[in-house]
């Protein structure tokens, strides 16, 4: 299990001790190797141990113009970073050893000449071992990190032989650096192709192997501990390591989106005020505090949230949307900003490898110098309803236990600061785990486009460009006398403007709660609510204090529904500069100017109703779906007995 706590940082000159060691391996490493022989004294074809010398900066002299003594660029920076990882997996090793007592043990050894039990040589040897694991699994990874953007275009058009990875030495932290960089330099002498692009693909491609062996073998490392739950960063680097998980470099802050404004989506208008307004909050993140005033001010902060809505109605604009008011006020304000979507690949063939890319995708969260947007699309295909008949696949199921433990929990420590958000988006939210639904504080229809004047919007983005490129091809087409262009199209000032006839649930069964409800109690009483939520409860199981703490989350947010002022988002040092006392008493004031022209009950009132239609609707869509099971398993059956009884009267 991995700690919580901020990682160790390591120095550079934490490392520098270790360069001289580096240097030599590169310089000149032996080997005990075996070694075919016909020689006198011996039977021919037999073998026997030798010493074998490989001198890597020879071999990399090899990678470049024949006439010249100095190393190709992408040569000497490879090897640079081969010498980096050395050092670190030897600094890395070396803490270790002290966290875990096998200095002592070493000392007792050497000082005693052996060990009281034979539990304490096995302890002994058995440490020797993992260090040797740490020490070739650290080097290993950062020297694949580093190299998995590395002229990655011109590296990945390289195809270099397959090869068995050698059987490299764990017995100690020496012997394993030594074999290590010996079959390292081996394999790079028997590469036929002498490019310098070779040279790097070639190494990435073995210390990839390495880290494999690695993995196979992680289930019998014992004594791993102290390694595994500490993390480490390396100063003024994003390289971190937890554990023996590795990933190549994370580029998600590179990830490409399409460039969409909100101005250009038809429909969807609460979507997209909530949308504006969760990024101006999640925006107000003082990465120096590491705290979000929002958060203070209303208790509670939408950090995971549901779009839903059928096919084509906008889910994927929204998201490009939203990615790109993210970059634009981040890279006004100074604030590092990561695109975060989750990957295709995420479900693994591996057991336990999905909960693994799972893990890691929800540690960019926790990074405290940056906002994080992550999105989840067609969610439905990784959070698939575990109760589901035909049942789930094991990744699936690792995916969700890791988003449960994700999105509330310890190790969610970005939802306490309030410096990311996670959006998923599905076209069958009744299909999404009912768990993982519950975890969805804020749930909003991605409806598209509705009424006439919408799809009239719509038409008029595409056509447009015609008119003002060729404008006699639509020369003899009118415009409306009863709409103005994208009129319906504008910005909402808040909720209450969509929200002012949302008085009570729609979907009939909850209004039929909600009235009888409002019967016996008045919505001015705290009791109603309290109530309504246990009457809900009796007639839908799946509701619980979680839905509630939805719902007052909603409740929290409507009274931080105000447009900032044009000046914070014109000058970013009105607001966003300051410091975190200012931003916090300049957002309070805005908060209680809010708050004047609202009525406690008629906002609960509001988002309640609100979240019960979208509860009672997702629900009703998975109880037909489990009638429409039940009614094809009883065809089955009464087809089968039909055809029984056929069969009987045949004979």
């Amino acid at each position: 299990m991995q700690s919580n706590e901020a990682p160790l940082q390591v120095t550079r000159s934490d490392l520098q001790r270790y360069g001289r060691t580096a240097l030599d391996l590169l310089e000149n490493v032996d080997q005990v190797v075996q070694h075919r022989t016909a020689d006198r004294g011996y039977a021919a074809g037999s073998t026997r141990d030798i010493t074998a010398t490989k001198k890597a900066l020879d071999v990399a002299r090899t990678f470049g113009p024949i006439e010249s003594k100095l190393l190709a660029d992408k040569v000497n920076h490879t090897l640079h970073i081969v010498k980096q990882g050395v050092e670190l997996g030897t600094h890395i090793a070396e803490l270790y050893k002290n966290a875990s007592g096998l200095e002592i043990l070493n000392n007792q050894q050497t000082r005693s000449g052996g060990f009281s039990s034979e539990a304490e040589r096995v302890e002994f040897y058995k440490k020797n071992q993992t260090m040797a694991h740490v020490t070739r699994f650290v080097a290993a990874y950062y020297i694949l990190w580093e190299l998995s953007t590395y002229h990655t275009d011109a590296v990945n058009s390289v195809s270099v032989p397959d090869f068995d990875m050698p059987r490299l030495d764990y017995s100690n932290r020496a012997g394993s650096l030594r074999s290590l960089i010996y079959f390292y330099v081996e394999s790079l002498e028997r590469l036929t192709e002498k490019t310098p692009e070779a040279f790097v693909k070639l190494t990435r491609v073995y210390f990839e192997k390495v880290l494999e062996d690695i993995k196979s073998v992680q289930s019998t490392i014992m004594f791993a501990e102290p390694f595994t739950e500490r993390s480490y960063q390396l100063e003024g680097s994003e390289f971190t390591i937890h554990g023996f998980t590795a990933e190549t470099r994370d580029e998600s802050a590179k990830v490409e989106f399409t460039r969409t404004s909100f101005d250009t989506i038809v429909g969807n208008r609460e979507a997209k005020h909530e949308a504006r307004r969760m990024v101006f909050r999640v925006c107000c993140y003082d990465p120096i505090m590491q705290r979000n005033p929002f958060r203070e001010l209303t208790g509670s902060f939408q950090n995971v949230r549901l779009g839903h809505g059928v096919p084509g109605t906008g889910k994927s604009l929204q998201i490009a949307a939203t990615a790109t008011l993210f970059h634009d006020i981040c890279t006004m304000i100074g604030i590092p900003f990561d695109y975060h979507p989750l990957g295709g690949t995420v479900i693994s063939t591996y057991q336990g490898g999905s909960a693994e890319r799972m893990h890691a995708w929800f540690r960019k969260f926790n990074d405290p110098k940056r906002i994080v947007y992550g999105a989840i699309d067609d969610a439905e295909q990784v959070l698939q309803d575990r109760t589901m008949q035909q049942g789930v696949s094991a990744g699936v199921r690792e995916v969700i236990s890791q988003f449960l433990t994700g999105t509330e929990g310890a190790g969610a420590v970005y939802i306490q600061r309030g410096s990311s958000v996670i959006e998923t988006f599905t076209n069958l939210p009744e299909q999404i785990d009912p768990a993982v639904l519950s975890r969805h504080q804020a749930r909003f229809p991605i409806n598209g486009a509705r009424r006439w004047e919408d799809f009239l919007d719509q038409d008029r983005l595409w056509w447009k460009h015609f008119r003002d490129a060729v404008p006699e091809f639509t020369a003899n087409m009118t415009d409306p006398t009863d709409y103005e262009y994208m009129s319906l199209q504008a910005e909402l000032v808040s909720l209450s403007q969509s929200l002012e006839h949302y008085d009570a649930p729609k979907h009939s069964t909850m209004r039929d709660i909600f009235d009888r409800v409002l019967k016996q109690h008045a919505v001015t009483e705290f009791k109603f609510f309290a109530v309504l939520a246990a009457s809900v409860q009796k007639e839908f199981d799946g509701f619980s204090s979680r839905e509630v703490r939805n719902i007052q989350s909603a409740v929290s947010a409507r009274m931080v529904d105000f447009d900032p002022p044009d000046e914070w988002m014109e000058k970013p040092e009105v607001f966003f500069r300051r410091d975190y006392e200012q931003k916090r008493a300049m957002l309070k004031d805005l908060m209680h100017q809010n708050m004047g022209t609202l009525k406690m009950q008629d906002v609960w009132v509001q988002e309640t109703s609100r979240y019960l239609d979208a509860f009672a609707t997702i629900a009703e869509k998975q109880f037909r779906r489990e009638v429409e099971a039940e009614k094809k398993r009883i065809r089955v059956q009464l087809k089968a007995h039909t055809e029984l009884k056929q069969e009987k009267t045949e004979l």
